[in-house]
């Protein structure tokens, strides 16, 4: 959607939110409204509340992602510094807007308004405020999607090693992903302002604000599981899978539980999960694993995308996946799995950035 189309719908959903208000109506908007050589106002909209006129300064995007918001509000900062609109209430217009862009509104003083209805709207004598709309006014995001199991791979490689800055070009390299999708990818992140870009290339900027809408959006399930039944303990079980992979050259890590003991040995679990790229039918067969539908203490997993695995590294003679999959895994499951999770979290994961 286009800022021209948003414009448009901008003052529709401005009447929506104030039609429940009694004696409260927009009398009249104007667009490009010009302050001084170097600084436009999008919108100004007067209100009339209760025979009393109110002034709304308004600057519209067409992405409501922070990056887009704060440019929007330096921008309103500006206009209400002029004599003509100290008086004036701010407000942000986009398509939509995240929590954490209606957060940074609210700290800043300005209010904001999605084309689904949801607001903050506050100026003298009014207070608005609606949210869980859903309007259909979805953001495009250039066909890309930052959790999507390629662009994935770029976000697991910027942390592998969060103090480092990155080229785009070695981004894409690294991440086995098209030199385009990369730059999608950093463009959505920057969007968000999750990294930051520098002379030198991008890096990490709020590590653990991504981490969390990473697991919010993830599942163990999008793999390929298979759960099996094995008459021997977990740590025996994952054993003989570490031992019939290496010996055939196949690619395997422990993850979940399996994966936790190893980095927090207190973990108490009695199912072993286990990553193997392929030949899990055969696998179960050679180590006496047996097919259930019920009281199954083996977990299979065929990786639904390559990068699940990278970084994976050697744990006490053992391969377990990287400590951001291991969280990501262990943040969808069930059986005190979060536990476990903030405790890799705090133990291994924050120390290093």
């Amino acid at each position: 959607m286009k800022e021209q189309e948003v414009i448009e719908l901008a003052v529709p959903a401005l009447k929506k939110c104030l039609s429940s208000v009694p004696e409260t109506r927009v009398e009249n908007a104007r667009y490009d409204v010009p302050v001084s050589q170097d600084l436009t106002i999008d919108m100004v909209v007067r209100v009339r509340l209760r025979g009393e006129r109110r002034t709304l300064i308004a600057a519209v995007k067409a992405s409501g992602q922070p990056r887009r918001a704060r440019e929007a509000i330096w921008q309103l900062r500006r206009i209400l510094e002029q004599t003509r609109y100290a008086h004036a209430s701010a407000l942000f217009i986009a398509p939509s807007v995240s929590e954490s862009t209606a957060r940074m509104c609210l700290e800043a003083g300005v209010g904001h308004l999605d084309l689904a209805g949801n607001c903050l709207i506050n100026v003298p004598g009014l207070f608005i405020e609606r949210s869980g709309a859903d309007g259909g006014y979805k953001e495009k995001r250039g066909a890309v999607s930052i959790f999507s199991p390629k662009s994935s791979r770029v976000l697991r490689v910027l942390f592998s090693d969060v103090q480092r800055t990155w080229q785009v070009q070695q981004l894409a390299g690294t991440a086995h992903v098209s030199l385009g999708l990369a730059s999608k990818v950093k463009q959505a992140l920057m969007d968000r302002e999750w990294i930051a870009a520098t002379a030198a290339g991008v890096r990490l900027s709020r590590p653990e604000e991504l981490l969390d809408a990473w697991a919010e959006s993830y599942t163990y399930r999008k793999n390929t599981a298979v759960d099996l039944y094995s008459p021997d303990g977990p740590a025996e079980t994952e054993s003989a899978i570490a031992a019939y992979c290496v010996e055939r050259g196949i690619d395997y890590a422990l993850t979940g539980f399996s994966g936790a003991r190893l980095t927090a040995p207190r973990v108490r679990y009695t199912r072993a999960t286990v990553y193997v790229a392929n030949e899990v039918a055969a696998l179960a067969a050679s180590v006496g694993f047996k097919r259930v539908e019920t009281g199954a203490n083996v977990l299979l997993l065929k990786p639904y995308d390559e990068g699940i695995c990278f970084g994976a590294a050697d744990r006490f003679g053992l391969r377990v996946v990287s400590p951001i999959q291991l969280y990501l895994d262990l943040r969808s499951m069930t059986g005190r799995a979060d536990e476990a999770a903030d405790e890799l979290l705090q133990r291994e994961i924050r120390p290093g950035w």
